[in-house]
């Protein structure tokens, strides 16, 4: 084979390998392309499915949502007119005597609180609990002595502070703007109310100290007072718990009160209210 034969010889092997290698290339990059794009629909196809099953539980948490809001609006207007229906028997209708609560109307209010208790969270339920026991100081039952004047008419000053922090708390609820914590005066205002009407004279209750309620002093007063007294309304409470644990018996008779006494005292002790 002279050098030209030879020559072509190789110029043959090479182009036949370059073209092979073209097409191996070609090969492969078609594939590719093939393999990716069926990935990408396999990909879509499943991110697709996984995005409609969160638009669906979006929009069944979305009208579960409206739901509970409507109806705790709805709950929330009952509440408070019944709140005003109670503080309307105190006032009476014409004559301006201090009336106290008949024993049907104490019912009436509790039975709707009973019914809306599934749209009430546990701050507003503390405060319509106050909101009873006050009530209860100036029940009248029939055959009983009937509550005095000034015990009636300081009853309806506290009712009115915590009917007004109550429809406060529910207005933040909406979505309407209101400045402060309305439950939390409620809160110390109720802790006062316990340590003030709890009678264990054994153990110093009702205190004497100046947590005390005084005639014609206002809820505002009072909530100012413990609130630049509030490590002696705590040191009260304590000592309120302690007791009551060192005596079974009346423990019994007064766990609502306990229960009460220790709620009040984790609330305070976890918030950031200034200690004085």
């Amino acid at each position: 084979m002279d050098s030209w034969d030879l020559l072509k010889f190789v110029g043959t092997i090479l182009f036949s390998v370059g073209s092979g290698g073209g097409i191996v290339f070609l090969l492969s990059s078609w594939l590719g392309k093939v393999w990716a794009n069926r990935i990408l629909e396999s990909d879509r196809a499943r991110y697709s499915k996984e995005l409609d099953f969160i638009r669906h539980q979006f929009k069944l948490e979305q009208q579960k949502l409206t739901v509970v809001y409507e109806s705790q609006k709805n709950s929330f207007k009952r509440v408070i007119h019944a709140m005003h229906e109670v503080m309307e028997e105190i006032e009476g209708p014409w004559d301006g005597a201090w009336e106290p609560i008949d024993e049907k109307v104490f019912i009436k209010f509790r039975k709707i609180i009973v019914e809306e208790s599934l749209f009430l969270d546990l701050e507003s339920k503390r405060a319509l609990n106050c909101f009873m026991r006050v009530i209860g100081r100036i029940e009248y039952i029939y055959g009983e002595e009937p509550p005095k004047d000034f015990e009636v008419r300081q009853a309806y000053n506290q009712l009115s502070f915590i009917s007004k922090c109550v429809g406060e708390y529910f207005n933040q609820k909406v979505g309407l703007s209101v400045e402060g914590s309305p439950i939390f005066d409620v809160d110390l205002f109720a802790a006062c109310f316990l340590i003030n009407h709890t009678h264990l004279s054994a153990a110093g209750f009702p205190i004497k100290n100046k947590l005390k309620f005084e005639i014609n002093q206002t809820p505002y007063e009072l909530v100012s007072i413990a609130e630049e007294n509030i490590i002696l309304l705590k040191e009260e409470l304590g000592r309120l718990i302690k007791h009551l644990d060192s005596e079974p018996e009346e423990k019994r008779i007064y766990f609502k009160e306990y229960m009460d006494a220790k709620q009040y005292l984790d609330i305070f002790s976890s918030s950031k209210i200034k200690q004085a």
